[in-house]
Formats: C-alpha cells, structure tokens, sequence
C-alpha cells in the first residue's frame, strides 16, 4: 500500500470512530482536503440499515483525471451500544479482519488501523486542531472538540462535531506534519 493509499485507510477508521453514525444518511458525502499534497479524499455513505444498524462506507481519493475514486477503501460498520467494524478492505479489495473489531471509546484510545493493538492513547497536551468554523453545504453551528493522541513517536490532533464527526486530523510522523481537514459535506435528510 503506498502512501496515499495508508492516507485514505487512516482517514476511514478515524472518521469510523468519530461519526455520528445515528444521523448519517445513505448517499452523504464528506470531502477532505489532504495537505501538503492538495489532494480531495472522499467518504460517502452508501447505505444506512436504520432496523439492523448497519453502515456502508467508501472511502477514496478524487483523481486528477478521471471520475472514479483512487485508492478507494470500503468498510461496513454495526452500531448501537458499540460500534462494531464488521469489514474493511483494500483497494485491491483485501478483507483486512478476521473477526468483527469493536471500535474503542476515542476518549480512551483512537485506531489507525485494524489491529486493536496498535492504539494511539490520549494525551493532555495542546492539541494542534485548527478550529473549524464552517464547512461548506452544512448550515448548522459547528461544536468544535479537539484531542491528542500519541503513540512512540507519532502524534494525531483530531478535532470532530458531534453532528458532523471528524473535521480535521494532524497527523505528525518523525517531524514531518500532514493534515486532512473537511471542507465539503453533501447531506441529506430533513433533520440536518
């Protein structure tokens, strides 16, 4: 997997643990800027199961020519008291589970990946989140909460909405500093 590709992954379990998965809508979109390399990645929801409370996510990079998504990553996701990643696989459409993963509590831990081992932990430092004022296609105020989060070396600042979820990560890896901040949101339903 190469570089672009582990942004888009990363993207699609951080925003797995920080959606409001209740409010989401089957054909909303969230766009995301990827900086410094000004690339838009893309996570829409194909399908809500409101009675079985089940998601279906696709998570990819818009091309620079072309129409359909890069490097996409497809994840479905149970939710309710937990919420439970059920699948989640690859561009080459890789199942990266063996066994349902039980996303953790983001004030306890916050997951890059699928292995429930490799969790980055919160810390009190500062966080580095910008605050997000507005978001273009979301009329509603936006209740910014930032957190920290590090593990060895590495460090992620996040900040979410609790009714948009995640609105930008910093992602910090040997001194080198990468961020993804949303900055289109497509919504449907009359509660938004």
């Amino acid at each position: 997997m190469d570089t672009l590709a582990g942004f888009v992954a990363w993207l699609l379990m951080i925003f797995l643990q920080t959606c409001p998965a209740h409010r989401l809508r089957a054909g909303e979109a969230f766009t995301f800027e990827l900086m410094p390399q000004n690339r838009r990645l893309v996570i829409r929801v194909d399908s809500n199961d409101v009675k079985h409370h089940v998601l279906t996510f696709t998570c990819g990079m818009i091309p620079e020519a072309g129409k359909e998504l890069e490097r996409t990553h497809i994840a479905t996701m149970v939710w309710g008291k937990n919420k439970t990643v059920t699948s989640f696989k690859t561009e080459t459409r890789e199942e990266l589970l063996s066994k349902p993963l039980v996303l953790p509590d983001t004030t306890q831990k916050l997951l890059l990946g699928t292995d429930a081992s490799y969790a980055f932990l919160p810390v009190k430092r500062q966080s580095k989140a910008t605050p997000t004022k507005a978001v273009e296609g979301y009329k509603g105020k936006i209740g910014f909460a930032a957190a920290s989060y590090t593990l060895e070396k590495d460090d992620i600042d996040t900040s979410t909405d609790p009714e948009l979820g995640l609105l930008n990560v910093t992602f910090t890896n040997a001194g080198e500093t990468c961020g993804i901040q949303l900055v289109k949101v497509l919504l449907k339903g009359k509660d938004r």
